[in-house]
């Protein structure tokens, strides 16, 4: 974990947990997941704002392996505390913004990998804020896109 960043939420770490409407929230927004993606054993997830693992935690038990970023250093060891996660959980302390992980997940932005090609290789790389890395040749000639991928889009 990187020690030199400040942890803006060393304090309410403490806490963060025994907060209902937090717990409440993770586990609506975990039931929905859950619902709509399609998880299994061989996938590995990242869970982008991790915290204290509120999501992983309902998350975990269902895929290969979680990296779980954040950058709040306390937040991050009340995740690696909790036992049921222990061999689960990779965490990365760092502002992947500043500094990209050099991975790749199974699932990250919500982008199984049970979603159409396109999705997967155009439409989810977008969505994570890559799509000027992609290469023209993944674009259709026409400019229009596949149908049946606006169901994986965010919108305001």
């Amino acid at each position: 974990m990187n020690n030199n960043m400040n942890d803006l939420f060393e304090e309410k770490a403490k806490d963060w947990d025994a907060d209902e409407k937090k717990t409440s929230m993770a586990s609506s927004i975990s039931a929905s997941i859950l619902e709509h993606v399609q998880l299994d054993q061989d996938m590995t997830v990242l869970d982008f704002g991790a915290g204290t693992g509120l999501i992983s935690s309902h998350i975990a038990p269902r895929v290969k392996r979680i990296t779980a970023v954040d950058i709040s250093r306390a937040m991050l060891e009340k995740l690696a505390a909790k036992p049921g996660l222990k061999d689960k959980i990779e965490i990365a302390c760092q502002d992947i913004v500043e500094s990209p992980l050099d991975a790749r997940f199974d699932l990250s932005d919500n982008i199984p990998q049970s979603a159409p090609e396109f999705v997967r290789k155009v439409t989810g790389e977008i969505i994570a804020g890559r799509g000027d890395q992609l290469p023209v040749s993944l674009l259709p000639d026409d400019g229009t896109y596949p149908l049946g991928t606006a169901a994986y889009e965010k919108r305001n």
